[in-house]
Protein backbone atom coordinates (compact mmCIF):
# COMPACT_ATOMS: atom_id res chain seq x y z
CA UNK A 1 0.00 0.00 0.00
CA UNK A 2 1.52 3.73 -0.57
CA UNK A 3 0.46 6.79 -0.02
CA UNK A 4 2.98 9.17 -1.14
CA UNK A 5 3.57 12.76 -3.06
CA UNK A 6 5.60 12.63 -6.24
CA UNK A 7 6.05 15.12 -9.16
CA UNK A 8 8.39 18.06 -10.37
CA UNK A 9 7.61 20.75 -9.82
CA UNK A 10 6.19 19.84 -6.40
CA UNK A 11 5.16 23.55 -5.06
CA UNK A 12 2.30 23.49 -3.44
CA UNK A 13 0.96 26.40 -4.77
CA UNK A 14 -0.24 24.17 -7.79
CA UNK A 15 -3.24 22.17 -8.04
CA UNK A 16 -3.41 19.23 -6.88
CA UNK A 17 -3.87 15.51 -8.49
CA UNK A 18 -4.29 12.30 -7.04
CA UNK A 19 -4.24 9.25 -8.87
CA UNK A 20 -5.32 5.89 -7.63
CA UNK A 21 -4.44 3.17 -9.26
CA UNK A 22 -2.77 -0.55 -8.32
CA UNK A 23 -0.57 -0.64 -11.34
CA UNK A 24 2.93 1.09 -10.70
CA UNK A 25 3.69 1.53 -14.39
CA UNK A 26 0.13 3.34 -15.05
CA UNK A 27 1.12 5.99 -11.96
CA UNK A 28 4.22 6.52 -13.46
CA UNK A 29 2.43 7.20 -16.72
CA UNK A 30 -0.09 9.86 -15.39
CA UNK A 31 2.49 11.63 -12.97
CA UNK A 32 4.40 12.36 -16.84
CA UNK A 33 1.52 13.64 -18.34
CA UNK A 34 0.21 15.78 -15.33
CA UNK A 35 3.73 16.61 -13.28
CA UNK A 36 4.56 19.74 -15.36
CA UNK A 37 1.45 21.40 -14.31
CA UNK A 38 0.02 19.36 -11.34
CA UNK A 39 1.77 18.64 -7.74
CA UNK A 40 1.17 14.84 -7.51
CA UNK A 41 0.25 12.09 -4.93
CA UNK A 42 -0.99 8.61 -5.89
CA UNK A 43 -2.52 6.22 -3.86
CA UNK A 44 -2.31 2.02 -4.96
CA UNK A 45 -5.71 1.29 -3.04
CA UNK A 46 -8.80 2.73 -2.20
CA UNK A 47 -8.91 2.41 1.34
CA UNK A 48 -5.37 4.54 1.27
CA UNK A 49 -7.02 6.79 -1.67
CA UNK A 50 -9.93 7.69 0.92
CA UNK A 51 -7.85 8.44 3.89
CA UNK A 52 -5.69 10.68 1.25
CA UNK A 53 -8.70 12.50 0.19
CA UNK A 54 -9.73 13.13 3.94
CA UNK A 55 -6.34 14.37 4.91
CA UNK A 56 -5.51 16.12 2.21
CA UNK A 57 -8.59 16.84 -0.32
CA UNK A 58 -7.20 17.18 -3.88
CA UNK A 59 -8.65 19.19 -6.46
CA UNK A 60 -9.09 16.47 -8.48
CA UNK A 61 -9.11 12.53 -8.99
CA UNK A 62 -7.72 10.29 -11.95
CA UNK A 63 -9.47 6.74 -10.37
CA UNK A 64 -8.62 3.44 -12.19
CA UNK A 65 -12.01 0.99 -12.14
CA UNK A 66 -10.29 -2.40 -11.23
CA UNK A 67 -9.11 -2.46 -8.25
CA UNK A 68 -8.52 -5.74 -5.27
CA UNK A 69 -10.48 -5.17 -1.70
CA UNK A 70 -12.42 -1.94 -3.14
CA UNK A 71 -12.55 -1.32 -6.42
CA UNK A 72 -13.33 2.34 -8.17
CA UNK A 73 -16.77 2.46 -8.70
CA UNK A 74 -16.85 1.90 -4.26
CA UNK A 75 -14.54 4.63 -3.83
CA UNK A 76 -16.10 6.57 -5.94
CA UNK A 77 -19.50 6.12 -3.74
CA UNK A 78 -17.94 6.63 -0.84
CA UNK A 79 -16.33 10.26 -1.55
CA UNK A 80 -20.06 11.05 -3.30
CA UNK A 81 -21.80 9.83 -0.05
CA UNK A 82 -19.19 12.16 2.32
CA UNK A 83 -20.09 16.23 1.84
CA UNK A 84 -16.95 16.56 2.76
CA UNK A 85 -15.51 15.15 -0.54
CA UNK A 86 -18.69 15.01 -2.47
CA UNK A 87 -17.64 17.58 -4.96
CA UNK A 88 -14.17 16.51 -5.48
CA UNK A 89 -14.12 15.99 -9.29
CA UNK A 90 -13.32 12.42 -10.35
CA UNK A 91 -11.94 11.04 -13.35
CA UNK A 92 -12.26 6.91 -14.02
CA UNK A 93 -8.98 5.66 -15.73
CA UNK A 94 -9.51 2.55 -17.07
CA UNK A 95 -9.09 -0.20 -19.25
CA UNK A 96 -13.22 -0.84 -19.62
CA UNK A 97 -14.45 0.63 -22.71
CA UNK A 98 -17.93 -0.94 -23.10
CA UNK A 99 -20.70 2.23 -22.74
CA UNK A 100 -22.64 0.30 -20.20
CA UNK A 101 -19.13 0.57 -17.95
CA UNK A 102 -19.11 4.59 -18.55
CA UNK A 103 -22.85 5.40 -18.57
CA UNK A 104 -22.53 3.47 -14.24
CA UNK A 105 -19.19 5.30 -13.61
CA UNK A 106 -20.86 8.76 -15.12
CA UNK A 107 -24.14 8.12 -13.15
CA UNK A 108 -21.92 7.42 -9.89
CA UNK A 109 -21.07 10.99 -10.43
CA UNK A 110 -18.32 11.02 -12.31
CA UNK A 111 -17.12 14.29 -14.25
CA UNK A 112 -15.20 11.88 -17.30
CA UNK A 113 -14.36 8.38 -18.27
CA UNK A 114 -11.08 7.99 -20.02
CA UNK A 115 -10.29 4.57 -21.48
CA UNK A 116 -6.96 2.82 -21.62
CA UNK A 117 -4.54 3.51 -23.30
CA UNK A 118 -5.13 7.35 -22.98
CA UNK A 119 -4.11 9.86 -24.87
CA UNK A 120 -2.03 12.24 -23.31
CA UNK A 121 -3.26 15.72 -24.65
CA UNK A 122 -6.84 14.31 -24.35
CA UNK A 123 -6.40 13.81 -20.88
CA UNK A 124 -4.29 16.81 -20.43
CA UNK A 125 -7.29 18.83 -22.02
CA UNK A 126 -10.01 17.28 -20.15
CA UNK A 127 -8.47 17.55 -16.94
CA UNK A 128 -7.49 20.91 -16.94
CA UNK A 129 -11.23 21.67 -18.28
CA UNK A 130 -12.52 19.74 -14.79
CA UNK A 131 -10.47 21.87 -13.03
CA UNK A 132 -11.26 24.92 -14.50
CA UNK A 133 -15.19 23.99 -14.13
CA UNK A 134 -14.57 23.42 -10.73
CA UNK A 135 -13.05 27.00 -10.11
CA UNK A 136 -16.08 28.63 -11.45
CA UNK A 137 -18.87 27.11 -9.43
CA UNK A 138 -19.98 29.45 -6.73
CA UNK A 139 -18.70 32.51 -6.14
CA UNK A 140 -15.59 32.95 -8.08
CA UNK A 141 -12.47 35.33 -6.59
CA UNK A 142 -12.85 38.26 -9.41
CA UNK A 143 -16.78 37.50 -8.51
CA UNK A 144 -16.01 38.57 -4.84
CA UNK A 145 -13.43 41.09 -5.43
CA UNK A 146 -16.48 42.99 -7.89
CA UNK A 147 -19.29 42.80 -4.99
CA UNK A 148 -19.41 45.85 -3.24
CA UNK A 149 -20.29 44.05 0.01
CA UNK A 150 -17.38 43.60 2.12
CA UNK A 151 -16.46 39.38 1.94
CA UNK A 152 -13.82 37.42 3.96
CA UNK A 153 -13.67 33.55 4.13
CA UNK A 154 -12.02 32.76 7.96
CA UNK A 155 -11.67 29.48 9.66
CA UNK A 156 -12.63 28.47 13.00
CA UNK A 157 -10.15 30.17 14.49
CA UNK A 158 -10.73 33.15 12.62
CA UNK A 159 -7.95 32.86 10.58
CA UNK A 160 -7.72 34.67 7.45
CA UNK A 161 -8.26 32.37 4.33
CA UNK A 162 -9.82 35.19 1.77
CA UNK A 163 -10.43 38.58 1.28
CA UNK A 164 -11.41 40.92 -1.09
CA UNK A 165 -10.85 44.17 -1.79
CA UNK A 166 -13.99 45.80 -0.01
CA UNK A 167 -13.13 44.22 3.19
CA UNK A 168 -9.42 44.94 2.81
CA UNK A 169 -10.70 48.70 2.25
CA UNK A 170 -12.89 48.73 5.46
CA UNK A 171 -10.97 46.84 8.40
CA UNK A 172 -7.72 49.46 7.22
CA UNK A 173 -9.64 52.70 7.01
CA UNK A 174 -12.95 52.51 8.04
CA UNK A 175 -13.93 49.91 10.94
CA UNK A 176 -12.60 50.85 14.38
CA UNK A 177 -14.61 47.49 15.80
CA UNK A 178 -12.81 45.09 13.67
CA UNK A 179 -9.07 44.59 12.86
CA UNK A 180 -6.78 42.00 11.66
CA UNK A 181 -3.69 41.24 13.40
CA UNK A 182 -1.54 38.46 11.77
CA UNK A 183 -4.15 37.20 9.30
CA UNK A 184 -6.61 36.53 11.86
CA UNK A 185 -10.14 38.54 12.01
CA UNK A 186 -10.61 40.08 15.55
CA UNK A 187 -12.96 42.07 17.21
CA UNK A 188 -11.64 45.10 19.61
CA UNK A 189 -14.25 45.39 22.13
CA UNK A 190 -14.75 42.52 24.51
CA UNK A 191 -17.83 42.11 23.79
CA UNK A 192 -18.06 42.28 19.98
CA UNK A 193 -14.86 39.94 19.85
CA UNK A 194 -16.99 37.32 22.15
CA UNK A 195 -19.58 37.79 19.74
CA UNK A 196 -17.89 37.14 16.90
CA UNK A 197 -16.09 34.12 17.90
CA UNK A 198 -18.73 32.47 18.47
CA UNK A 199 -20.79 33.59 15.46
CA UNK A 200 -17.51 31.98 13.55
CA UNK A 201 -17.61 28.96 15.80
CA UNK A 202 -20.78 28.35 15.02
CA UNK A 203 -21.03 28.81 11.19
CA UNK A 204 -18.14 26.45 11.06
CA UNK A 205 -19.59 24.14 12.99
CA UNK A 206 -23.55 24.09 11.82
CA UNK A 207 -25.02 23.77 8.26
CA UNK A 208 -27.41 27.09 9.27
CA UNK A 209 -26.62 30.38 9.06
CA UNK A 210 -26.11 32.37 11.83
CA UNK A 211 -27.86 35.68 13.11
CA UNK A 212 -26.15 39.45 11.69
CA UNK A 213 -24.31 41.14 14.61
CA UNK A 214 -24.03 44.55 15.03
CA UNK A 215 -21.05 46.78 15.15
CA UNK A 216 -20.70 50.60 16.36
CA UNK A 217 -18.36 52.72 16.00
CA UNK A 218 -19.03 56.26 14.91
CA UNK A 219 -21.57 54.17 12.09
CA UNK A 220 -23.25 51.48 12.45
CA UNK A 221 -22.65 48.29 10.11
CA UNK A 222 -23.77 44.38 10.16
CA UNK A 223 -21.44 41.49 10.15
CA UNK A 224 -23.15 38.50 8.48
CA UNK A 225 -21.37 35.11 9.19
CA UNK A 226 -21.96 32.30 6.47
CA UNK A 227 -20.91 28.81 6.54
CA UNK A 228 -18.86 27.29 3.60
CA UNK A 229 -18.93 23.54 2.89
CA UNK A 230 -16.97 23.74 -0.35
CA UNK A 231 -14.78 26.51 -1.74
CA UNK A 232 -14.77 25.73 -5.49
CA UNK A 233 -12.07 28.20 -6.24
CA UNK A 234 -9.81 27.47 -3.03
CA UNK A 235 -7.21 24.69 -3.05
CA UNK A 236 -6.06 22.23 -0.31
CA UNK A 237 -7.86 24.60 2.26
CA UNK A 238 -9.40 22.42 4.70
CA UNK A 239 -12.63 22.88 6.62
CA UNK A 240 -14.73 24.65 8.52
CA UNK A 241 -14.83 27.85 6.61
CA UNK A 242 -17.46 30.77 6.97
CA UNK A 243 -17.69 33.80 5.06
CA UNK A 244 -18.03 37.18 6.67
CA UNK A 245 -20.22 39.82 5.18
CA UNK A 246 -19.72 43.44 6.43
CA UNK A 247 -22.36 46.22 4.77
CA UNK A 248 -21.59 49.96 4.56
CA UNK A 249 -21.54 52.56 7.38
CA UNK A 250 -25.23 52.38 8.01
CA UNK A 251 -26.44 50.35 5.89
CA UNK A 252 -28.72 47.97 7.67
CA UNK A 253 -30.10 45.45 4.92
CA UNK A 254 -33.33 43.37 4.17
CA UNK A 255 -33.17 39.69 3.67
CA UNK A 256 -33.85 41.10 0.46
CA UNK A 257 -31.42 43.80 0.24
CA UNK A 258 -28.83 41.04 1.25
CA UNK A 259 -29.64 38.78 -1.33
CA UNK A 260 -29.92 41.08 -4.01
CA UNK A 261 -25.95 42.36 -3.10
CA UNK A 262 -24.84 38.75 -2.37
CA UNK A 263 -26.15 37.59 -6.02
CA UNK A 264 -25.89 40.77 -8.00
CA UNK A 265 -29.87 40.57 -8.85
CA UNK A 266 -32.07 43.11 -11.02
CA UNK A 267 -34.79 45.04 -9.17
CA UNK A 268 -36.92 43.08 -11.25
CA UNK A 269 -35.03 39.59 -10.73
CA UNK A 270 -35.46 40.26 -6.82
CA UNK A 271 -38.94 40.63 -7.37
CA UNK A 272 -39.05 37.33 -8.78
CA UNK A 273 -37.12 35.33 -5.57
CA UNK A 274 -39.04 37.25 -3.48
CA UNK A 275 -42.50 35.66 -4.92
CA UNK A 276 -40.87 31.95 -5.73
CA UNK A 277 -40.03 32.04 -1.63
CA UNK A 278 -43.49 32.83 -0.78
CA UNK A 279 -44.24 29.99 -2.52
CA UNK A 280 -45.68 31.33 -5.47
CA UNK A 281 -45.14 29.52 -9.17
CA UNK A 282 -43.90 31.91 -12.01
CA UNK A 283 -47.54 31.63 -13.15
CA UNK A 284 -49.21 33.22 -10.41
CA UNK A 285 -46.50 35.88 -9.69
CA UNK A 286 -46.59 36.92 -13.54
CA UNK A 287 -50.72 36.84 -13.14
CA UNK A 288 -50.00 39.22 -9.95
CA UNK A 289 -47.65 41.33 -11.69
CA UNK A 290 -49.33 41.61 -14.64
CA UNK A 291 -46.36 40.38 -16.79
CA UNK A 292 -46.32 37.87 -19.18
CA UNK A 293 -45.08 34.07 -18.60
CA UNK A 294 -42.37 34.69 -21.00
CA UNK A 295 -40.68 37.85 -18.96
CA UNK A 296 -41.34 35.64 -15.99
CA UNK A 297 -39.18 32.67 -17.05
CA UNK A 298 -36.49 34.89 -18.61
CA UNK A 299 -36.12 36.74 -15.15
CA UNK A 300 -35.95 33.13 -13.45
CA UNK A 301 -33.66 31.78 -16.29
CA UNK A 302 -31.01 34.74 -14.83
CA UNK A 303 -31.75 33.85 -11.11
CA UNK A 304 -30.32 30.58 -12.23
CA UNK A 305 -27.62 31.34 -13.95
CA UNK A 306 -26.46 34.16 -10.88
CA UNK A 307 -26.79 31.65 -8.28
CA UNK A 308 -25.19 28.50 -9.89
CA UNK A 309 -28.48 26.58 -9.38
CA UNK A 310 -30.29 24.72 -11.89
CA UNK A 311 -33.98 24.28 -10.79
CA UNK A 312 -36.68 26.17 -8.89
CA UNK A 313 -36.42 24.20 -6.06
CA UNK A 314 -32.73 24.72 -5.71
CA UNK A 315 -32.92 28.00 -6.42
CA UNK A 316 -35.29 28.57 -3.26
CA UNK A 317 -33.20 26.41 -0.94
CA UNK A 318 -30.47 28.58 -1.62
CA UNK A 319 -32.37 31.63 -1.19
CA UNK A 320 -34.10 30.38 2.37
CA UNK A 321 -30.49 30.55 3.65
CA UNK A 322 -29.95 33.94 4.17
CA UNK A 323 -28.69 35.14 8.00
CA UNK A 324 -31.82 36.26 9.63
CA UNK A 325 -31.73 40.11 10.43
CA UNK A 326 -31.55 40.49 14.51
CA UNK A 327 -30.17 42.84 16.92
Amino acid sequence: MMNQRIGIPSSESLPRLLIVDDNPSMIRLLATIFEKDYSISFATDGKSALEMVEQEPPCLILLDVMMPEMDGYEVCKRLKSNVLTAEIPIVFVTAKSNSEEEIYALNLGAVDYLCKPISPQIAKIRVKNHIRNKYTQGFSTMAMDALSLAMLIVDEEGMIKYINTCAKELLNTKIRSLTVKEDRLSAVSFSDKSKLSAFITAATSEEEIRSAMFLRDDEVRQVFITPLPSIPFMLNVKIPLALVLITEPNETLSELQLMGKLYDLSPAELRVASALLAGKSPGEYANEAGLTLHTVRSQLKNLFSKTYTRRQAELVALLSKLPPLRR
